[in-house]
């Protein structure tokens, strides 16, 4: 049983595909808007910043069951440890945001 992880990572959204056997099981895309420009409220900034952080914790929780399922599972460790890496390489875009 073959899974493959696609990711494509934009400035501005994460677009990420899973396939298995040759068949797609799974895709997805996620957009993160910018802030606009000055003139931008200070409550949508700040808004904006509370969505980030929550999506960084969530990541960095998401990396951390994988790392913990890539040793647990010795069989697939490889397909865990693809995700750990696609989702820290995530963590990281975000954080530098």
């Amino acid at each position: 049983m073959k899974k493959v992880l696609g990711l494509d990572l934009g400035s501005n959204s994460i677009g990420w595909t899973v396939v298995e056997n040759n068949e797609l099981k799974d895709f997805g895309v996620s957009i993160f808007h910018p802030l606009m420009n000055e003139k931008t409220e200070l409550s949508q900034i700040s808004r904006y910043t509370k969505i980030i952080t929550s999506r960084i914790i969530l990541l960095t929780v998401l990396t951390i069951i994988l790392t913990i399922i890539s040793i647990l599972d010795i069989s697939n460790w490889q397909f865990w440890f693809n995700l750990t890496v696609a989702s820290l390489i995530t963590t990281i875009t975000l954080l530098k945001k």
